[in-house]
């Protein structure tokens, strides 16, 4: 049995409205909506550029606030989306501005909990550039969360604080920021 057989006999197992002309091409839209959410690379698909720090008065907090992605919850299959703000206390290495929207929008492209996206984030940036300190901030909407509590449900918040960001007086002013 194909996807998308089950796919069509699952709908009509649960009665007749999700049946009709409307639901015909229903198999295949929901075959290719999960295709796109579990074709994801582990190798990103472009350069990831960083650049050697030549000046060391490049040496405060880096931000780079309100990346827009989407994701895919993996305990329900629903698409979650917001904003990303990461920033970064530079060392030898800064990175390609768009290179960090890239990142943010590649590494969410994979059906994953919200906690995790922070993380997979941070540690992907921190291998690359090796710096002082990190930080990532996610405020997202669930689609699962809004269908069981509602369309004011709230967001969810992710933080993850590495390095010099942990106990720095950057880390107040990454928080400022993120929280305008």
């Amino acid at each position: 049995m194909t996807i998308q057989t089950y796919i069509r006999a699952l709908l009509q197992h649960e009665g007749p409205l999700l049946q009709g002309p409307h639901t015909k091409e229903t198999p295949r839209r929901l075959l290719r909506y999960l295709q796109y959410w579990s074709n994801w690379d582990s190798d990103p698909p472009f350069n990831v550029t960083t650049f050697h720090n030549r000046n060391p008065k490049v040496d405060q907090l880096i931000t780079i606030p309100g990346i827009t992605f989407w994701s895919c919850c993996s305990h329900h299959l629903l698409p979650f989306h917001g904003k990303a703000t990461v920033g970064y206390l530079p060392n030898e290495h800064i990175i390609g501005l768009s290179k960090v929207a890239q990142v943010v929008r590649w590494i969410a492209k994979k059906p994953q909990v919200q906690e995790h996206l922070a993380h997979e984030i941070a540690d992907f940036l921190e291998e690359r550039l090796v710096p002082l300190g990190l930080a990532v901030y996610i405020r997202a909407w669930h689609t699962c969360q809004m269908l069981s509590v509602g369309p004011d449900a709230p967001q969810m918040v992710t933080t993850v604080l590495r390095g010099r960001l942990k106990n720095h007086p950057a880390k107040d002013e990454f928080l400022m920021e993120v929280t305008r």
